[in-house]
């Protein structure tokens, strides 16, 4: 990687994190489960693509979350974990256009915003692993 890349690779975690709030519920807060669904793949791809500037690599215009990661090079821990993101990668379009909309249950949703917690974590402590802090990052 020639250069540092931390200060762009900085912008795509907040975002990432803004994403995920959007995703989860509040207490007295109803969120149908097709939004949640939807930014909950936001912040995974946000989060890996964060990844992708860091490590150097131009990130593609894909939503497809498991291409993304196998992008990354090695020792990068996303890349393994979660272990499939095909699912959470559909809710990309699956849930933003009437023709492709198919019912997303409140587990669906629940299981989508677990897998963006766990991919934005790992991306966190990769960051953290190569000396970038990311703690006092604020939503965008």
């Amino acid at each position: 990687m020639s250069g540092d890349r931390s200060p762009d690779a900085l912008v795509w975690p907040g975002f990432a994190i803004g994403d995920l709030e959007a995703a989860r519920s509040q207490p007295g807060r109803h969120v149908r489960p097709r939004i949640v669904t939807f930014h909950s793949q936001q912040a995974a791809e946000k989060a890996i693509k964060a990844a992708l500037v860091l490590a150097g690599v131009d990130p593609p215009r894909t939503h497809d979350l498991n291409d993304l990661r196998n992008r990354l090079p090695d020792g990068w821990r996303v890349k393994l974990s979660p272990p499939d993101l095909g699912r959470l990668s559909a809710f990309a379009t699956d849930s933003r256009y009437p023709d492709d909309i198919a019912p997303v249950s409140p587990i669906e949703a629940a299981t989508a915003v677990r897998q963006a917690i766990a991919v934005v974590r790992v991306v966190r402590e990769d960051f953290e692993r190569r000396g970038v802090p990311v703690a006092g990052l604020e939503p965008r």
